[in-house]
């Protein structure tokens, strides 16, 4: 009978990588400076063959924090490791929320588009998920101005453009004051997830198609909100 190959107990010293491990917390922690989970250590170093021997170990806890409050996904997620990601995702036990927020609105904060279109495809990672207040990652996306990122909301087929915050508002609420082509490409998919598409003509029809804010606004640099402005709107 094969036995399953446990997670190395000592790792050669070398100037990347720390020589050995210790107990912690229901976990294994690597005893370095930053105090790092294992699985989030070799996920942070980019070895694969590592990530998925520790991710095959019983023993490890793929959603341990290190001391600096990172999980093997969200380290995953931060240096764009796609492999690690997707191993991370698979794993039974993983947890796509951390401390009160999903990693969906953690790849919105750090404007990661790549990952975020990886994240979607996982079951495990809900769209519409709402945090404190409300907050859904369309909304989220909309309040930050990252255009790109909006566009890849929508492209979601179960997206819920009209999801309400705690004070009622939706995302094209946000949009409208700032960004009215943003709120007219957000009113259009409203009326696509309707299937109202007798309404949808006449949208168009009047300016409302979503292909020229796309075209127009999606350059590399997304839209950021003043400072200002954001705490006007969260008044409102």
């Amino acid at each position: 009978m094969n036995r399953r190959k446990s997670a190395p107990q000592n790792l050669s010293s070398s100037s990347s990588s720390c020589c050995f491990w210790r107990e912690y917390g229901g976990g294994r922690l690597c005893a370095c400076g930053r105090g790092m989970g294992a699985a989030a250590w070799a996920v942070n170093g980019g070895d694969p063959t590592m990530t998925r021997s520790l991710l095959d170990d019983e023993r490890v806890d793929v959603n341990l924090h290190s001391r600096d409050g990172e999980t093997a996904l969200r380290v995953a997620v931060r240096r764009v490791n796609t492999i690690a990601v997707d191993m991370l995702l698979a794993h039974p036990k993983i947890e796509v929320w951390e401390d009160g927020i999903t990693i969906l609105h953690r790849a919105i904060f750090e404007a990661n588009r790549s990952m975020i279109k990886l994240l979607l495809e996982s079951k495990k990672i809900d769209v519409n998920s709402p945090v404190r207040y409300g907050i859904t990652p369309l909304i989220l996306a909309v309040f930050l101005g990252k255009v790109q990122i909006i566009s890849i909301l929508l492209d979601c087929e179960n997206i819920e453009v009209g999801a309400l915050n705690w004070r009622g508002n939706t995302a094209r609420d946000f949009a409208l004051p700032y960004h009215p082509e943003i709120a007219r490409a957000l009113s259009a998919r409203e009326i696509l997830g309707y299937k109202r598409l007798d309404y949808l003509d006449l949208a168009i029809e009047n300016g409302l198609d979503n292909s020229e804010w796309r075209d127009g606004m999606a350059s590399d640099e997304d839209v950021n909100l003043e400072s200002e402005d954001k705490e006007e709107t969260t008044r409102n």
